[in-house]
């Protein structure tokens, strides 16, 4: 295990690092040669800690695992039955990137298989900037060969990080790898600082940059907007909520030759910032 702060300007990384030899005791094995628990994926919490112990949890049909006691997001799926890392994730979870030693090969499901000994997933995950202590943590889930499953810190570590006065360029990372059989499979998720956008305007411009439309300033929650026939060009007005929940305000302009995508943070409860589309239709 590592752990170290670099500084550089205003930017600061915070990186915490655990190794785990066994992870969720998958090299014991049952009577009938079955491993008795074995890793299942890896979960994100924003604003706490994740308790020590083990946290029993459910499963759904669709294999995503919840737990009452604590609110975090379940990064990825590790199905070592077909031998796969599912890129099936949280939407709070961007810029995915599967590693290996060699390319991997993408299924009928979108899953990224690999026969490769090591496989590391990455994600990135926004969180709203804030002023005081923010903190974030990483654990890891295990499956028991009943079907039933429970969170819990990587072994003989926290996984867990703080830091005072998030702000916009700051991240923390947080990783753990963990032997699987004859593999090794690492998760590692960068919780990056950033603004949510609070309100938008919009204004459409003809060509001979003539205003033609101007909204007020309304949620971005609205999945479609549809400019008019003459618009040259969108002009997007951002209110974006700061480190002392302050408005900020920026400024987007966008050509309208053609249908364009305008990308948005939405803030949650718990801090956590969800990339959202709104859609520009001619």
């Amino acid at each position: 295990m590592s752990r170290g702060i670099r500084k550089t300007g205003i930017f600061i990384a915070v990186m915490l690092t655990v190794v785990v030899l066994t992870g969720c005791q998958i090299a014991k094995k049952d009577e009938s040669g079955q491993a008795k628990e074995e890793l299942y994926g890896a979960y994100a919490v924003v604003g706490d800690r994740i308790p020590d112990g083990k946290i029993a949890g459910v499963k759904d049909k669709k294999g995503f695992v919840h737990f009452k006691k604590i609110k975090g997001y379940f990064l990825y799926k590790y199905m070592p039955e077909k031998d796969t890392v599912s890129m099936d994730g949280d939407p709070q979870l961007t810029h995915f990137n599967f590693v290996s030693n060699v390319d991997g090969q993408m299924d009928d499901k979108n899953n990224i298989t690999s026969k490769e000994k090591e496989q590391k997933v990455k994600a990135t995950m926004y969180v709203q900037e804030t002023k005081g202590i923010v903190t974030t943590s990483l654990g890891m889930i295990c499956k028991r060969s009943d079907g039933t499953v429970y969170l819990k810190n990587a072994d003989g570590f926290m996984g867990c990080a703080s830091v005072q006065d998030f702000g916009k360029g700051q991240s923390m990372t947080l990783n753990f790898s963990s032997d699987v059989g004859d593999k090794k499979i690492s998760y590692e998720v960068e919780f990056k600082a950033d603004h949510a956008v609070r309100k938008i305007q919009i204004i459409e411009m003809n060509k001979d940059d003539v205003k033609i439309k101007k909204t007020a300033y309304i949620s971005p929650k609205i999945k479609q907007y549809q400019m008019q026939k003459d618009t040259a060009y969108v002009i997007i007005n951002e209110q974006l909520i700061g480190m002392k929940g302050q408005t900020i305000n920026r400024q987007k302009i966008h050509s309208a030759k053609k249908n364009f995508t305008y990308k948005w943070k939405q803030l949650g409860d718990d801090g956590v910032l969800t990339p959202t589309d709104l859609k520009f239709k001619k």
